[in-house]
């Protein structure tokens, strides 16, 4: 979770009044179960808690639990009441394991309210539609199953996106959309086998634990595709940072880049989608200079006009390269245009004004900034102010008047933005 802000507490404390009440209204002891329910929910009990000290990250703001799965089972078996009560209880047992792994406790009970709301407003529905049916049995039950898989999803998804929204003053539609194309095939995976184990266990409860089996498939297939995917991720950046370090005084350039891109891009109030994939293309905005001679890059002279000619091709080599890998695709544009100027006079396409990506645009006043704010063989560093001169003067001309203005205004007055071409005030992960 986020850094919360005054009104992310409000919604917090908002979320966690009406978790609050559910769980007060729906007491077991107004209603005590049987011992074949208790028992179940004891055996799920131990699914959850599995499940959520196993979650995978998706994002870097969202991660996924396999307790989906049981969660809706269980809502589906025994009726929403018991189910929020053994989700709220297995929250409370892993609750020691997130703490000690950095969760803060208003994430815990964040996520046990989430929890115990998505499965309320789920659980009405079913019951409501489907009239007592048993499960699967006529046209009115199967519709309340999607629909209550659907109010459970959505729910969930847009309670996450709503705190986010909140923290990071973001539009909380995008966020919700975002957040929905990210988790949505792997929900549609988890609640349809909380439903199959639902509808087993109406006929065998020894067959509907053999349903732990497939569950197990594909949390170890979702671990094994994110993994891929991080290690990818990491040998391309860990290649962009090479690049940096063939001149000792472009060392960590990719880094500070990207954070000052995502930084305009919050100021911007993008979506946190955009905010991530402009980030992405930043920290590897210079691959393209991997195909580039090492002692071109490291020249203290001018570079004569063919050497420039070559130099101006790594945009292209970059984006090339990148296009072969999914995470980064949508970056690709981006790490191809952060040449061009807003006047047309740029490279590789001579692409003007919003003819230029916005996220290229970015890069391209971080890039900027940061190689102003850098020492090189030919100058010192430009200090803040006269950065911020520079910028202002080739406003209109080089760079978008828009992402110009953001810039300043985070030069100016953010704190914990490094304005000496340092990271040791600049946040790691803005």
């Amino acid at each position: 979770m986020v850094r919360l802000r005054r009104r992310a507490w409000a919604y917090l404390l908002f979320i966690l009044s009406c978790a609050t009440l559910i769980l007060l209204a729906t007491n077991p002891a107004l209603s005590p179960p049987g011992r074949g329910e208790l028992a179940l929910c004891l055996v799920m009990a131990v699914g959850l808690v599995l499940a959520d000290t196993h979650m995978l990250a998706l994002s870097h703001t969202t991660k996924l639990s396999v307790s989906t799965a049981p969660e809706f089972a269980l809502l589906l078996m025994v009726g929403p009441a018991l189910a929020i009560w053994t989700i709220a209880i297995s929250v409370i047992v892993t609750a020691p394991f997130h703490l000690r792994h950095g969760w803060k406790w208003y994430n815990v009970a964040f996520y046990a309210s989430n929890g115990v709301i998505s499965v309320t407003a789920a659980g009405g529905l079913y019951s409501g539609l489907s009239g007592g049916a048993a499960l699967l049995s006529s046209p009115s039950s199967d519709l309340a199953v999607l629909l209550a898989a659907g109010t459970y999803f959505l729910l969930n998804v847009g309670i996450v996106a709503g705190i986010v929204a909140v923290a990071r003053n973001s539009d909380s539609l995008a966020g919700f959309l975002s957040a929905f194309r990210l988790a949505a095939p792997q929900f549609a995976v988890l609640l349809a086998l909380g439903v199959a184990t639902a509808v087993v266990y109406s006929y065998s409860p020894l067959i509907a634990a053999a349903l732990a089996i497939p569950l197990v498939g594909v949390y170890s297939s979702l671990r094994s595709a994110l993994s891929l995917r991080a290690e990818t991720k990491q040998a391309l950046e860990e290649l962009a940072a090479e690049v940096d370090l063939y001149d000792p005084y472009t060392a960590r350039h990719s880094e500070r880049v990207a954070i000052y891109a995502a930084r305009i891009a919050r100021q911007l109030q993008l979506s946190e989608e955009q905010v991530s994939n402009i980030k992405r293309a930043a920290t590897i905005h210079d691959l393209g200079k991997l195909r580039i001679w090492a002692e071109m890059l490291n020249k203290p002279s001018r570079l004569t006009s063919e050497e420039t000619r070559v130099l101006q091709t790594h945009p292209a080599r970059g984006a090339e390269l990148v296009s072969r890998f999914p995470d980064y695709r949508n970056g690709k544009d981006l790490i191809l245009h952060h040449h061009e100027r807003y006047d047309g006079q740029g490279y590789p396409d001579g692409l003007k004004g919003d003819e230029i990506p916005l996220g290229a645009r970015i890069i391209a006043v971080a890039d900027s900034a940061d190689a102003m704010m850098s020492d090189r063989p030919y100058r010192k560093a430009l200090t803040a102010a006269e950065t911020i001169k520079e910028l202002s003067r080739t406003s209109g001309k080089q760079f978008d008047p828009m992402v110009v203005k953001a810039m300043l205004e985070i030069l100016e007055g953010v704190p914990g933005v490094a304005v000496d071409g340092s990271l040791s005030s600049a946040p790691v992960t803005p």
